[in-house]
């Protein structure tokens, strides 16, 4: 008979259990709890019994995306039946992190807390993170405000922390991965609830992973040609932190305006798409949207609709290879739409290089969209305890039909080191519908 399944009951329990313990502490406990989980359904793989395969295999998936990272990955030294059955969960797992990805965060926070845990609490549940800018008095985030959020989404706490904690985004000093906050008017935390300005708040949706946000409208008469008059509306789209896009596009067809009384106002240009450039460091686009002819008598837009077409990284996934000094050939990986491929290391005078042949499962616009990706992945060395050690730079090489070539550079010799290459999964598209309603018009 083969291994028994870890009782789901018992999982359940210790996973609760550590909610008790400090975010990071807990997160740290649960990742091991979900690694041994695997270990001991995955040997239930290799079960005689092929009904006990059958039942070890639905169990891995009801672990979710978070085993993902602990499941072997097929090897020719493994029986074809149990490659197959490592295919299935992978290609399963993969879709579900691709929907939770996709899918705006919820959270619940209640109760008294500092700006601190506050923020420990949304990366536990949402792993988006917030963070202090560089250069203020960490002291301040010890500042104490009362929640009262059930299941609500990500923008609708964060706007609440920014009311009550006095806080406000740092949008053009981010950092990728991060929301990177700034008190607003004070550093003093005892000036904070001084420091917060009473204004009217900005048109938004915030009901997905972007919040679009209305900046401003203008107008402009042209005395010489009034055809040529026209009213501005200006926004502002931000992203989970979690998310990267990698471009954001909203088609102009798809828009829709409508005036205070319900009046259709004209697009300009409407078989135009404007597409927002998303730049590192930068967790922000800004997107104008240009009407014609709006009448002067007409104060205020009542509504505008539309869609953004947005392409996402997939869930970052590892690769991982055995030392060096082990590897024959050049053997491939694949993982969600990524093939990575060693070509060897190389010694140039003082430092060593270690090839990596890059490929995606993808139409090549799209691969050429996922190169600034691809560039930036890293891969670090790894020795037995498991520690890593990066690279002290690399450059991209040829681009071809099989992909593209980069060279990692160490210091030290690499040979009885192992290999982690990590790299966003395969691109998502993702359509986002948004509306905004009672906008002013100057």
């Amino acid at each position: 008979m083969g291994a028994k399944l870890f009782p789901t009951g018992l999982l359940s329990a210790l996973i609760a259990g550590l909610l008790c313990f400090p975010s990071s502490l807990a997160a740290q406990t649960e990742e091991m709890e979900v690694a041994d989980n695997v270990r001991v359904i995955q040997e239930q793989l290799k079960s005689p019994n092929f009904d006990e395969r059958d039942e070890a295999e639905a169990e891995i998936i009801k672990l979710g995306s978070s085993a993902l990272d602990h499941i072997d990955d097929p090897s020719e030294d493994y029986e074809a039946d149990f490659n197959e059955r490592l295919i299935r969960i992978r290609k399963a797992l993969e879709k579900v992190a691709v929907q939770e990805a996709i899918s705006p965060s919820r959270i619940t926070l209640v109760g008294e807390v500092s700006l601190k845990k506050a923020f420990a609490v949304i990366k536990s549940q949402t792993g988006n993170e917030i963070a202090l800018a560089e250069g203020y008095d960490p002291a301040f985030l010890e500042k104490k405000i009362k929640l009262n959020h059930e299941d609500a989404s990500f923008w609708t706490v964060f706007a609440d922390l920014q009311a009550k904690g006095g806080i406000e985004s740092n949008l053009y000093g981010g950092v990728a991965g991060k929301a990177v906050v700034v008190p607003r008017g004070a550093v003093d935390p005892a000036m904070v609830d001084k420091a917060v300005a009473k204004v009217p708040p900005a048109p938004l949706d915030e009901s997905g992973i972007f919040r679009l946000r209305v900046t401003g409208t203008s107008s402009a008469k042209n005395f010489l040609n009034p055809e040529l008059d026209y009213t501005q509306v200006n926004l502002e789209i931000q992203w989970e932190p979690r998310l990267t896009p990698i471009s954001i596009d909203m088609p102009l067809n798809k828009v829709k305006v409508l005036d205070e009384n319900g009046k259709e106002l004209k697009v300009s240009n409407p078989e135009s798409v404007i597409s927002g450039q998303v730049q590192p460091g930068i967790n922000h686009v800004t997107m104008s949207i240009v009407l014609e002819n709006v009448d002067r008598d007409v104060k205020k837009i009542g509504d505008i609709t539309g869609r953004l077409d947005c392409i996402l990284p997939g869930r970052r996934e590892k690769f991982r290879f055995p030392p060096i000094g082990g590897i024959e050939g050049k053997p491939k990986l694949s993982k969600a739409g990524i093939t990575v491929q060693y070509l060897g290391v190389e010694q140039n005078e003082d430092l060593f290089s270690v090839g990596l042949l890059v490929s995606m499962d993808t139409k090549a616009e799209e691969f050429d969209s996922h190169l600034g990706w691809i560039y930036d992945n890293p891969l670090f060395l790894i020795n037995a305890a498991g520690k890593k050690e990066p690279s002290i730079g690399h450059q991209g090489g040829d681009v071809d039909e099989n992909g593209v070539h980069i060279q990692y550079f160490y210091v030290d010799d690499p040979k009885e080191l192992g290999l982690l290459y990590e790299s966003p999964g395969a691109i998502v598209p993702l359509p986002a519908d948004f509306g905004l309603k009672d906008i002013a018009l100057p």
